[in-house]
């Protein structure tokens, strides 16, 4: 894959545009690592709280763990994902762990495989939210899929080089959901906040060495993902765990910057296709799907119009 623009670094951080997937030649990049579902580390953290001084959470502790050696199958790295549902009642309890259980009504909270869009979990509120097709989130993102992908890559990329080679770079990759209300059928904003405390990187074979020049190289190629790959070799790892997700609501923050940009252009309000969608996100702001907008001109006063709107 061979890019266009050149690479943005800033003391090890990178800046990522989001639209970079437009100059990418190859737009089809497969993610180069094997990734699994494991709760190994979720349980090493629960291990700890049970040797802790605390007594009620160390009971809590030692009656999951318990409950854990008694289901085999749920240990090391799992790929028949139908335990999840079989184990679903000690997923909830070893999860009490990962979430507030104060917030867990309140609060858009998720865990999905590493780098996989497939959710295993997600609290109440999330699953009201968030429109899911089979373990999917349904919804438009703000970036193309090959931004998308590359994106992922180069995450997975950094997490390698920084367990293993000591090279520690940053990458800003925000991700937002456009996703349709089925009730009102007006659009909602979703920022994804992701965290991989409970994420592992397990190296198959021996580690491969590379030379200082190798890793300078790769900091400023990061983005030519099959250059890296070829000093990386990312069969020889894999991501194992799962990712911990809070969804942030910014639908108001989103629609306001989309609505400044539009009333930018001349055709938002003269064309009609133009003052449709500025309609549609009206009353997505407003939460208000009978909203009908309209102009009227004063008279005495060209330069001035005046919307008005009528709703229920």
């Amino acid at each position: 894959m061979i890019m266009e623009k050149e690479n943005v670094i800033f003391d090890n951080f990178l800046v990522m545009d989001t639209n970079v997937g437009s100059v990418i030649k190859d737009k089809n990049i497969e993610f180069p690592f094997k990734a699994t579902l494991s709760f190994e580390l979720l349980i090493k953290h629960i291990k700890s709280v049970a040797e802790s001084d605390d007594e009620i959470k160390k009971a809590l502790a030692m009656s999951i763990l318990k409950e854990f050696n008694n289901a085999p199958e749920m240990h090391g790295q799992i790929s028949d994902l139908s335990l999840i549902k079989k184990y679903d009642k000690l997923i909830d309890n070893m999860m009490m762990f990962v979430f507030p259980s104060a917030f867990w009504d309140k609060q858009t909270y998720a865990a999905c495989i590493p780098y996989s869009d497939e959710i295993i979990y997600g609290s109440p509120k999330f699953r009201e939210l968030i429109k899911m097709n089979n373990g999917v989130i349904e919804g438009e993102l703000n970036i193309d899929m090959a931004s998308y992908n590359l994106g992922k890559t180069i995450i997975s990329f950094i997490g390698v080089l920084s367990k293993f080679y000591g090279v520690h770079l940053n990458l800003d990759f925000p991700l937002v959901y456009k996703i349709l209300d089925p009730v009102t059928k007006l659009d909602r904003y979703f920022k994804l906040n992701n965290a991989a405390e409970f994420v592992d990187i397990i190296p198959k074979g021996k580690l491969k060495k590379l030379s200082k020049k190798d890793l300078e190289s790769i900091k400023m190629n990061i983005y030519n993902v099959q250059y890296v790959a070829d000093l990386l070799e990312p069969d020889n790892f894999v991501y194992t765990g799962f990712i911990v997700m809070n969804v942030i609501n910014i639908t108001d923050t989103e629609i306001l910057s989309a609505i400044r940009k539009d009333l930018i252009e001349k055709d938002t309000i003269t064309s009609f296709a133009g003052f449709m969608k500025l309609q549609h996100k009206l009353k997505s702001l407003l939460k208000c799907p009978d909203l009908l907008l309209g102009i009227a001109d004063y008279p005495g006063q060209r330069t001035t119009i005046a919307m008005r709107t009528k709703g229920r």
